[in-house]
């Protein structure tokens, strides 16, 4: 058996781990000492999904990692083309990258907001508005085609 432990002020307690032992028959049993599986949070008709505004959230931050990225870049082409201007390098390129984190991010929300799936009253709605139309008609005319 061979513990890890680790002595440093501060550290947090690492898991041990034993070495195959031989049980009966000479059969060779791994077991693993580890802390145990968190249980997942799960509502009344089941598990948790994320909601609009959690999606809204998550969709914000994407679109305001792009924004800063896209602002860095834009922001440090013009600056080395026109010059960084009465506010300096390091602010002028703050701005550039702020003002486009910014509208990035708010239309990435919007963007998300809007792709949501819809209730399953809506999707039952489609399945049955879109069993009540027939098939395209170029679809026929390449099946009339084939034979």
């Amino acid at each position: 058996m061979c513990h890890v432990q680790d002595h440093r002020v501060g550290a947090t307690p690492r898991p041990s781990y034993k070495h195959p032992t031989p049980v009966n028959n000479n059969k060779i049993v791994t077991t693993i000492n580890t802390m145990p599986v968190p249980v997942a949070l799960s509502g009344i008709n089941g598990p948790h999904v994320p909601s609009t505004v959690d999606k809204m959230k998550m969709g914000a931050m994407m679109g305001g990692t792009v924004g800063l990225c896209i602002g860095f870049i834009f922001g440090g082409y013009n600056m080395l083309k026109h010059g960084p201007g009465p506010n300096g390098f390091i602010r002028s390129l703050g701005q550039y990258m702020v003002g486009s984190a910014a509208t990035f991010g708010f239309f990435m929300s919007i963007g998300t907001a809007i792709r949501t799936e819809g209730t399953p009253k809506s999707s039952i709605a489609m399945n049955s508005y879109a069993s009540t139309r027939g098939a395209p008609l170029i679809m026929s005319s390449f099946r009339n085609r084939a034979s």
